[in-house]
């Protein structure tokens, strides 16, 4: 079969792209042609289309965010320009459909939450139109509740309400838990069907690490900042905004009087923030944290060949993670992969990664960071652990792509 995936970007360390390449692989595998739609490509892969209007920080779509919940119904340039560009989104759409005979088409987190209206809207006209089947995967949700208060545009509730999930005949909802999957049935009256996120072990992970860091980060770490293979080193992901977890963890380096224990966090940028690394930095340096904190940006490991994550993770004791949601980078899934033996999470991400039940070993915390949590995790930063080994052979018993291939045939059959 031809089957086509339309989603923000590929490449990088979001959990949609991450996930993409996963199911990428496996429909691969299972002899079907794949074709792509993506707003941003950071790699190289065949049959791949990039049109900017698809990436979620395109300047369009950045200045209609910003405007989206103050819209009314005297708004009608607006929404004129927007309607126009969905249709002119709609007509592109519908000519790679064709050109690309597609018998199925994967739409990734569109109809999930309003990142991008005005692809979602195209998508929505779309869908009146082919004839293919259509596969919408889910790795959020938007609770849809209280629209009145969200807008007062007539036109913008009533695309929430109909986006925010699509409901059309010859289509399958994919939830990546049970969360979403309730969402979907409670409140929205949609049936779908949980495909967790997997671990690829098929990956080959044979680095290792030296007594210290190669010399192709010169680039990227700062002159403060060395790393032994000795040290206590905790790996985060964050997104580079305000309203992340970099307080939390000066607080806890702050906290714990150990030169050994250092952390790395890698972030991904976002456009209206930009200042906010160099922000970010200067704190870390009036804080006398340059020599235990640095903070990597993703592209730091796109764009340069010497720099590697699973490397990087060879360092590494364990993740720290203060998400409730899946979070940017999928730290767990990386860490467990690793064979690191802390996996530091709060239960809400171990439930989004639908994990609670396999019984991996880790330390729970609070996103609150409480003074228990930091004796916590100061604690097990000391003890010598085989953890890594266990959740390891868990994850890969029940969670590996094998297990994603299963999963993915028989929808792919059943539809």
């Amino acid at each position: 079969m031809n089957i086509g995936v339309v989603l923000p970007e590929i490449g990088g360390f979001s959990s949609v792209s991450l996930e993409f390449f996963k199911w990428y692989h496996v429909i691969k595998e299972l002899g079907h042609s794949v074709f792509i739609l993506t707003g941003k490509s950071r790699d190289f892969t065949h049959n791949v289309t990039v049109m900017s209007d698809f990436f979620i920080e395109n300047d369009y779509n950045m200045y209609f965010s910003s405007r989206l919940f103050e819209l009314t119904d005297d708004d009608g340039d607006v929404i004129s320009e927007f309607e126009k560009l969905s249709f002119r989104i709609e007509s592109i759409l519908n000519n790679w459909v064709e050109t690309n005979q597609l018998d199925i088409l994967i739409v990734e987190n569109y109809f999930s939450v309003p990142i991008n209206l005005p692809v979602s809207y195209a998508l929505f006209i779309l869908f009146q139109k082919i004839s293919c089947k259509k596969i919408i995967k889910h790795h959020d949700a938007f609770y849809r509740s209280n629209l009145e208060t969200l807008s007062k545009s007539s036109f913008i509730r009533k695309l929430l309400l109909s986006c925010f999930p699509l409901d059309v005949e010859d289509t399958v909802h994919i939830s990546c838990n049970r969360l979403v999957k309730s969402y979907l049935k409670e409140k929205c009256n949609v049936d779908s069907i949980i495909i967790p996120y997997v671990v690829n072990f098929n990956k080959s992970l044979e680095l290792s690490g030296d007594n210290n860091f190669s010399d192709g980060y010169s680039s990227i770490l700062t002159e403060s900042f060395e790393m032994l293979f000795s040290d206590k080193v905790l790996i985060n992901f964050s997104d580079l905004l305000p309203s992340t977890n970099f307080e939390k963890m000066f607080h806890l380096l702050e906290n714990i009087h150990d030169d050994s224990f250092k952390i790395i966090s890698i972030v991904r940028e976002h456009k209206d923030y930009l200042d906010y690394f160099n922000f970010l930095n200067d704190k870390i340096h009036d804080l006398n944290l340059s020599s235990r904190i640095v903070i990597l940006k993703e592209d730091d490991f796109l764009l340069n060949e010497y720099v590697n994550i699973d490397y990087l993770f060879t360092f590494a004791r364990g993740i720290l993670c203060f998400d409730s949601g899946v979070g940017f980078g999928q730290p767990l899934h990386m860490a467990i992969q690793h064979k690191c033996p802390l996996l530091i999470c709060t239960q809400s991400h171990l439930d989004w990664l639908e994990l609670s039940d396999l019984g991996c070993k880790r330390i729970n915390i609070s996103e609150k960071l409480t003074d228990q949590d930091i004796v916590s995790i100061n604690r097990y930063l000391h003890l010598d652990l085989n953890w890594g080994e266990l959740n390891y052979g868990l994850m890969k018993q029940y969670y590996s792509m094998n297990f994603l291939q299963y999963l993915i045939n028989g929808v792919l059959m059943r539809i």
